[in-house]
């Protein structure tokens, strides 16, 4: 008995030790980012982004210097007002951004938070809505004053079992299993 309980710790002690990892966007993954509103007649653009060092989307139309980067290190999306002019987005019942897992190989999204860098007047976590493939952020009726204004999002996704993780716990079971055995 004593023998099975030693066992059973090994395999407890070496699954804890082991760690899980935030799968979340890495260089070279697929993102689409689309530019959506509703009820408008004409198209949008979008973009078919490959994430990885640098600004994926250097100025977005209609605007002439905002900036979507995402960025893989630290799952997260930043808005850049930079310096435009103080505008506003129409009202309509969604008008803003898309970020979406088109070729079905990123892990699933599971939330979203606030970055404290975010300081565009009225905007709040109720203008995020997630997804397990997509991210949409809503924009709906909030200006900018052209001095500097910024959206940050922090992402999580699914955590997902490092390699070492699995190989541990599987020694663990063998562990436990051959001193059943004995």
């Amino acid at each position: 008995m004593a023998k099975r309980l030693v066992g059973l710790a090994c395999a407890a002690w070496l699954t804890c030790v082991s760690g899980v990892a935030d799968a979340g966007l890495i260089d070279g993954d697929d993102l689409r980012i689309e530019r959506l509103v509703t009820d408008t007649p004409f198209a949008l653009p979008s973009w078919d982004v490959v994430v990885g060092t640098g600004v994926e989307v250097p100025d977005a139309p209609p605007f002439s210097t905002l900036v979507i980067d995402v960025s893989s290190g630290s799952p997260s999306i930043l808005f850049d007002f930079g310096d435009l002019r103080e505008a506003v987005f129409g009202r309509a019942t969604f008008n803003g951004f898309r970020f979406s897992d088109y070729t079905g190989t990123l892990s699933t999204f599971t939330g979203v938070s606030i970055n404290g860098i975010t300081n565009m007047v009225g905007f709040d976590a109720s203008r995020v809505t997630v997804t397990a493939d997509s991210i949409d952020v809503n924009f709906e009726s909030l200006s900018w004053d052209g001095d500097g204004t910024f959206v940050a999002l922090d992402l999580a996704s699914a955590s997902v079992p490092e390699p070492t993780t699995s190989i541990l716990l599987g020694l663990g079971l063998l562990a436990v299993a051959l001193r059943r055995r004995t």
